[in-house]
């Protein structure tokens, strides 16, 4: 019956706000025995239904008796059961196995097909896909020998953050064109506005995307091809085109901006277009090089050290509309008076603006006015007017397309201009703080509506981390007035581990089982390029149906372990020559036991996380030995217990992430016999070796000759990159321009020295190409590499041409459409014109 009434209110939803999400047209139907009804969508449609997280569609079906759903393509079908009333989560995964199931020599199916089969009595129904966001729960059971169950939860697609972060997911066939609306004022503005900011477009698929931006009523564009899991941040030049065409005068209608896509290719490309806010990232001292091949660019989520920032540049009196982060920072200077903290405002203009926060996008539906006709100001905010506005923050949605802690900020001017930025924060007061309020442990404010969710970031992964390795208890400090559900997720969209359903005011230790599912989850993913969050974040999410909820939420680490484990030992420090302080030094451990009686105990967590957080760095273990020794890293001093082993050959090994991610996995496992936190044991199977074992972090994008820059080839002088074959396990990319027009072709091969050891993967004109290379094609090489008389340890990426000249880039990649076969090929595009065209490399 919940879940009937769930898909009535959803709905309603969607036809009352049905401009808010991409949504197909409701086919209504009636089923009989002999009956049934079949629907048929283009698969570029349902990709681009496809919402945030976990790529998923969402049907929303309708039904009186239950009915069997079956999904295909090519007339054939497979069965996802027989299904009432419910929303129906339908990821990548399944629609790709379906789509399988039907796909042969005569077929190939290009639509997602949908039957519906009633049962012996005729019936009516509808159905609609709609775009929708799932996350999955876990839930611990208390039945012995099951202690977990997945429940999906979806919803439909929320845009509250769009104007910062958009994702456009797609299936394109090769020569169309697809437009996507977008609204991205909040990152428009901050580039427009802020030397500093930008914006990041990142692609991922296995062709080439050319990427426009465009704004309706404007001559003036941007137009960028982007090759795959490269970063693009827009430079000074497209900075200043990007304000020409935020103040470029629109006839009437609003300012819409939209983004054109096209790919290029043989095959339909499946991919993934993020955008979002960016600055650069320069250490002290760096200079500002375009020409550098790899940028650190940082996600702008418009919180710094100095709070939270909104840009503004208006002409002729206007105004801007932004998101607005601020629920947290409202909840922390209001839902506990004696915190000691106050909610300031600081407004940096050219001219006088209204500041307007609303918790709906239009302001005819009321809100605060923060300030009237200001100029340049700084004030707080006193903690009756911060009442008002938690009040405001706890409201009724005005779209289900809203976060329910969604808030909006409308920058107003009467004048012809007005350039600047608005920031929020917290400062400390001079008031004596609540003493309950000091703690070294995470503690965070909330106040949340009845029926809602709101999300925070906290840090956590040191406490847990802690925790797992001594069994000792984590507990739930909260104090609030009502019971309150508690969720954790490593990412705003991911998978989320409940810790604590129904949890009461007071103090609750968390389950054994809770806490080291949820140390797993916080130590093993990683999350998009867009979310601007350390390793040691998470999101906690708080929902309460018992009506409104405010107060605070703590975790603490207790002196209490759990009766499993009842005489665990704190960690001590190890030795200093024993503990790898630093990734950028080599580490060298000098066996003190050959014979593995009393290993020896190392920490090279630093190393580890240097390597595993960064794609392009590898791990290697360097000896000299000619023989095939393994070494076995584990928590215990019997190594045949939790060990980890690897077996070097030749006196040096790459670690393959899988290998990494294991090893990793291993540091933050339960304590056995080891006195560090991070401790491992080595064990040698070889007790004669008498040399000093090296850990070195390795950086690709140095160590590879030629593998960022500028490059010439012509008929005498070839170019080529040598690829270390010991980094092949994560696939490489090669990003390559052209600025002449004659032929390039280019060749692979692990001999270089045999010229019929050679593959030629491409000869043709080109203008820019992008390559993937990765373990598929190894074996192919070293079979016509086999006579080669000098070591085979490396890929050669040659370039020949009469005349050839450009860049090359060659990184390391992970690209999440790559299957165990490994990546495509990438493509190739000659353009015979490109005036216009900025080429991304």
């Amino acid at each position: 019956m919940a879940s009937a009434w769930l898909s009535i209110l959803l709905a309603l939803w969607l036809i009352g706000f049905g401009c808010s999400f991409r949504i197909t047209d409701r086919e209504h139907f009636e089923l009989s025995p002999d009956a049934p009804a079949s629907y048929e969508y283009p698969l570029e449609t349902i990709y681009a239904l496809f919402g945030s997280g976990e790529p998923t569609v969402c049907m929303n079906l309708t039904v009186e008796r239950s009915t069997e759903v079956r999904i295909g393509g090519c007339g054939k079908y497979v069965s996802l059961g027989f299904l009432d009333t419910m929303i129906v989560p339908l990821n990548r995964s399944i629609i790709q196995q379906s789509l399988e199931y039907g796909k042969d020599d005569y077929c190939n199916a290009t639509h997602l097909q949908i039957k519906l089969l009633g049962g012996e009595e005729t019936f009516k129904g509808s159905m609609t896909l709609f775009q929708c966001t799932c996350t999955i729960t876990q839930f611990p059971l208390p039945h012995q020998g099951f202690f977990f169950r997945l429940d999906s939860y979806c919803k439909p697609t929320t845009k509250t953050w769009n104007d910062r972060r958009t994702s456009i997911r797609f299936r394109h066939e090769s020569g169309k064109v697809e437009r996507h609306p977008i609204s991205m004022d909040h990152t428009i503005h901050a580039a427009v506005v802020d030397f500093r900011q930008t914006m990041c477009f990142k692609y991922s698929g296995d062709s080439l995307l050319r990427m426009t931006l465009s704004k309706n009523q404007v001559n003036q564009n941007i137009t960028v091809v982007l090759n795959s899991d490269l970063v693009y941040s827009f430079s000074n030049y497209e900075k200043a085109l990007l304000a020409k065409m935020l103040h470029a005068p629109v006839k009437n209608g609003k300012d819409q901006w939209n983004i054109e896509i096209e790919t290029y290719g043989n095959e339909p490309t499946i991919g993934l277009l993020n955008i979002y806010g960016c600055q650069r990232y320069l250490e002290k001292g760096e200079i500002d090089d375009a020409n550098k091949p790899f940028k650190r660019l940082l996600p702008n989520s418009g919180t710094t050290l100095e709070g939270i920032n909104f840009y503004f540049d208006l002409k002729n009196d206007s105004a801007a509309l932004f998101s607005a982060d601020l629920k947290e920072y409202i909840d922390q200077a209001t839902v506990v008076k004696h915190q000691g903290v106050e909610l300031a405002v600081n407004i940096t203009t050219t001219g006088p603006v209204t500041l307007l926060l609303t918790r709906c996008k239009t302001p005819e539906r009321g809100g605060i006015v923060i300030a009237k006709n200001s100029t340049s100001n700084y004030f707080s905010v006193n903690h009756t007017d911060l009442l008002e506005y938690m009040s405001l923050s706890m409201r009724r949605l005005c779209d289900t397309s809203d976060e329910d802690d969604a808030l909006y900020l409308h920058v107003i001017t009467d004048e012809e201009a007005a350039v600047g930025k608005v920031c929020f924060s917290l400062i400390e007061t001079d008031e004596d703080r609540d003493p309950r309020t000091e703690s070294s442990f995470p503690r965070v404010s909330f106040a949340v509506a009845n029926d809602s969710l709101i999300t925070k970031q906290m840090n956590l992964g040191a406490m847990f981390d802690e925790a797992a390795q001594l069994n000792r208890k984590i507990v739930i400090s909260l104090r609030s007035n009502r019971p309150i559900a508690v969720l954790i997720s490593k990412c705003r969209h991911s998978r989320r581990e409940i810790i604590a359903g129904n949890v009461k005011p007071g103090e609750t230790a968390l389950h054994l089982m809770t806490m080291k599912r949820i140390t797993r989850l916080l130590s093993s993913e990683k999350c998009s390029e867009m979310e601007d969050i350390s390793q040691e974040e998470a999101y906690i999410h708080f929902e309460t149906h018992n009506g409104a909820t405010a107060g605070t939420f703590g975790l603490v680490l207790s002196e209490q372990s759990y009766e499993t484990h009842p005489n665990n030992i704190p960690f001590e420090k190890l030795a200093p020559e024993h503990i790898a302080s630093t990734p950028y030094r080599p580490f060298e451990i000098v066996p003190k036991d050959p014979m593995g009686i009393q290993p020896l105990e190392v920490d090279i967590n630093v190393l580890l996380h240097e390597a595993f957080y960064n794609i392009y760095k590898t791990l290697d273990i360097e000896f000299n030995c000619n023989e095939t020794t393994t070494i076995t890293f584990s928590k215990c001093q019997h190594h045949k217990y939790r060990g980890v082993s690897f077996n070097v050959t030749g006196g040096k090994k790459t670690l393959t992430y899988r290998e990494l991610t294991n090893l990793y996995r291993l540091t933050k496992s339960e304590q056995c016999t080891n006195s560090a936190k991070y401790g491992l044991y080595v064990h040698i199977s070889d007790p004669t070796l008498d040399d000093v074992i090296t850990l070195r972090i390795n950086n690709f994008r140095e160590t590879v000759p030629n593998n960022g820059g500028t490059y010439s080839a012509n008929e005498k002088s070839p170019y080529t990159v040598a690829i270390p074959l010991g980094t092949m396990d994560h696939g490489i990319g090669v990003r390559l321009t052209n600025a002449h027009t004659s032929k390039v072709n280019l060749l692979l091969s692990m001999c270089p020295s045999i010229k019929s050891a050679e593959t030629s993967i491409f000869e043709a004109p080109m203008t820019t190409g992008y390559l993937k290379l990765d373990v598929g094609l190894l074996e192919e090489l070293r079979v016509k590499a086999e006579n080669c008389t000098t070591p085979i340890d490396s890929l050669y990426f040659t370039i020949r041409s009469k005349n050839a000249k450009g860049r090359i880039t060659v990184d390391i990649i992970k690209n999440e459409d790559c299957g165990e076969y490994g990546c495509a090929r990438g493509a190739i595009k000659f353009f015979k014109s490109t005036a216009g065209m900025i080429i991304a490399q």
